[in-house]
């Protein structure tokens, strides 16, 4: 941590009583802050609820290890909260004394309001940090559900990014916090834009890109309430901007062997399976493969109808 003079403040350092007292800090800020601790300490003397100023460690050291599990190490937490790196390391493992570790029972409460009080997030992390990357990762596939191809992402950005590093993040588990950055950046700008589509052939690799989403069932960024957070991803029946061909599924579900996008055979599926067919029946009305009829009932969280020899087996027993 950076070594101010007194009265002076270091520039990333928050105003409160720490300032106050370590550093003589006698801004505005930081006398405001010390009043409100001095007016709660006489209250709390007034009414005999005063604890010296100190509270059980135990919420703050476990608020500690959970930052740590979000990617902040203890210099990160000491240079985000103005808590000393040494605090912070004698909350989590104590002070050897005497040859004996002694692990630490009560913390100064402005201590614990400040460390309680930091949060992991993104614009705070260490580029270096690992961070969990299912937001990001959603970020880059709802992209392609909207039709944004890999090398049209690229071209889209001032050298930002090579379809090199895009494509590792697109099924990235952990992530650095400066990728998850420049990933936010990425979807900012694309997020409302529409994918190249002058030329025939931007538009087949944007419907080529639609369907090859739909077919990993990358939901759009509008299909998720928060796309951060949301444990499972919205029920996908259809490729994000293909229309839905209604004559092509009736002709299908007439078995006249027409061409469907993968929208329209979950839809498809759907119907038939409501009607009680098993999965070869289907496979044979839609002349696909009775595999993919199953993976698309799977996905559909449906079960599979026996068939009639099962069902006359079944019967005779």
């Amino acid at each position: 941590m950076t070594v101010s003079t007194a009265g002076t403040c270091p520039p990333d350092h928050p105003h409160n009583t720490t300032c106050y007292l370590r550093h003589q800090c006698r801004c505005a800020a930081c006398k405001t802050f010390r009043a409100a601790t001095e007016r709660t300490r006489r209250r709390e003397q007034a009414y005999g609820t005063y604890t010296r100023g100190r509270v059980d460690v135990a919420p703050v050291r476990e608020h500690i290890q959970w930052l740590r599990s979000q990617g902040m190490g203890p210099r990160r937490i000491a240079a985000v909260s103005g808590v000393p790196y040494s605090a912070i390391c004698r909350i989590v493992w104590g002070q050897r004394r005497d040859g004996e570790r002694m692990v630490q029972s009560t913390i100064a409460s402005t201590t614990a309001q400040v460390l309680l009080a930091v949060r992991p997030e993104l614009n705070v992390l260490a580029d270096h940090a690992l961070i969990d990357a299912t937001g990001y990762r959603r970020r880059l596939q709802a992209l392609m559900a909207h039709g944004w191809s890999l090398p049209a992402i690229v071209r889209a950005l001032p050298d930002e990014a090579t379809e090199l590093q895009l494509r590792p993040w697109v099924y990235a588990t952990r992530i650095t916090a400066a990728n998850a950055r420049t990933i936010v950046s990425i979807f900012d700008r694309l997020e409302l834009a529409t994918p190249p589509q002058e030329t025939p052939q931007e538009r087949a690799i944007a419907q080529r890109t639609r369907r090859f989403a739909a077919r990993h069932r990358w939901a759009p960024a509008l299909a998720w309430d928060d796309i951060d957070t949301d444990p499972t991803p919205p029920a996908i029946d259809q490729p994000a901007g293909d229309p839905l061909d209604e004559i092509a599924i009736e002709l299908a579900l007439a078995g006249r062997g027409v061409r469907l996008t993968p929208g329209e055979r979950r839809v498809c599926v759907r119907k038939l399976h409501t009607l009680r067919w098993s999965d070869p029946a289907i496979a044979e009305r839609l002349r696909c493969a009775s595999k993919t009829v199953e993976r698309i009932r799977e996905e559909l969280g449906l079960d599979a109808w026996p068939t009639i020899d099962q069902e006359v087996t079944r019967a005779a027993a």
